[in-house]
């Protein structure tokens, strides 16, 4: 799987079809929404999470073996191979995971999900677009591609230095095509 080189700063899953359980004690209390969240990963609140839970701390450039769910279903996305895991930076009292754009990437699998209308809002910030689709989120079945029996929001099939470019395909979807505008 290729993925951008991107800072991923928080991504929220909101999926109203399915009721919510009650989101970690240590997620950011100013989330107004709760009700109906399925998978809800917030780098900014993992030194919080893993010190909470008892885990080793982070450090800035620390590899990130976990990424914990804050949405109280732990759907928590790991990657056990050393060489893929993304880097937890932080800076200026923010901190965020980046990925390489090379092999990066965290996974979940067995979630049990199942859904017909979601949102799904993402916070990133691509430094470049090598292009074939360098991915920003993907879910589907196991062994199935994502734009056939998923869905997914990448950067396109084309590269470039900037960030002109996203693409979400699924089933029915019809092809790629950008959907930014400004």
């Amino acid at each position: 799987m290729n993925l951008p080189r991107l800072a991923a700063l928080g991504l929220v899953w909101l999926t109203l079809a399915h009721r919510s359980a009650a989101v970690e004690l240590w997620s950011d209390a100013k989330m107004p929404v709760t009700n109906g969240l399925q998978l809800w990963l917030d780098a900014s609140r993992q030194l919080d999470a893993r010190q909470k839970l008892n885990l080793r701390p982070l450090p800035d450039g620390a590899r990130v073996d976990c990424w914990l769910d804050a949405s109280g279903h732990h759907r928590d996305l790991s990657q056990i191979n050393l060489e893929s895991t993304p880097q937890l930076r932080q800076g200026a009292g923010v901190a965020w995971i980046s990925f390489d754009g090379q092999n990066d990437f965290l996974a979940a699998t067995r979630t049990g999900l199942s859904f017909s209308n979601s949102t799904l809002f993402i916070v990133a910030a691509p430094k470049s677009n090598a292009g074939f689709f360098r991915g920003l989120f993907a879910c589907t079945e196991t062994s199935q591609n994502d734009y056939i029996r998923g869905f997914n929001v990448d950067l396109g099939p084309n590269g470039g230095g900037r960030f002109d470019h996203v693409n979400i395909e699924a089933a029915g979807a019809g092809g790629a095509r950008n959907l930014l505008r400004s």
